[in-house]
């Protein structure tokens, strides 16, 4: 008797937790999806480079992209980056052909194109620096998660400003899909060797 009643409550809780788990499994459906990590960061933009031409996403289609966000202003860490991107390039010798760094400005509103190619030449020209209107700026930084706030310093020169900004380079394939980041610590030669790693995949 003891254990038909034991058999009886076995199937009372089972019937009970059915529904239960049609329920979870509708909630776990209805739920938005988490994105791959390469979906993470990057995107398509329309930008002008430094020497007034548009571009977009798919024209460096075929190479590297090594994507970092700065501005002229900006007092160490984005010389010391691109100071870094520019000697991984040296490392790399003519290996170097297959990839393209671009510099996307954060302060669209002081770095024109022309600021940036005297500001790019002095450090290396083969960065290319991309600027464009607030909204287009504001969308591409969007679309790698790129941080910037204004910090005004002193508000009789409101124009004097600093702007605070993710110090991330992204590494970007031969199709523009995320690779792997480097930070602003990331030595040229570590650079260089993981470039070098990834040239050397099948990347279309």
């Amino acid at each position: 008797m003891k254990q038909i009643k034991t058999s009886v409550w076995l199937v009372f809780i089972v019937m009970m937790m059915f529904p239960l788990s049609l329920a979870a499994q509708e909630k776990a459906r209805q739920a938005p999806s988490i994105p791959a990590v390469p979906a993470l960061f990057g995107g398509t933009f329309s930008l002008i480079d430094h020497n007034g031409w548009a571009k977009t996403d798919q024209d460096f289609n075929g190479k590297l992209l090594l994507v970092s966000f700065g501005y002229i202003n900006c007092p160490t860490i984005c010389p010391t980056k691109l100071m870094a991107i520019s000697t991984s390039l040296d490392m790399l010798g003519d290996l170097s052909d297959q990839v393209q760094p671009v510099f996307i400005t954060i302060d669209p509103d002081r770095d024109s194109p022309e600021k940036l190619r005297k500001y790019l030449n002095k450090i290396d020209p083969r960065v290319l620096g991309l600027s464009g209107s607030e909204t287009e700026i504001s969308r591409v930084a969007k679309a790698y998660r790129a941080y910037r706030l204004k910090v005004i310093t002193d508000d009789r020169d409101p124009e004097n400003y600093l702007v605070n900004h993710t110090s991330i380079t992204f590494l970007m394939d031969k199709v523009g899909k995320f690779q792997t980041l480097f930070t602003q610590t990331t030595k040229p030669d570590v650079m260089a060797q993981v470039l070098r790693r990834y040239l050397g995949n099948d990347f279309k």
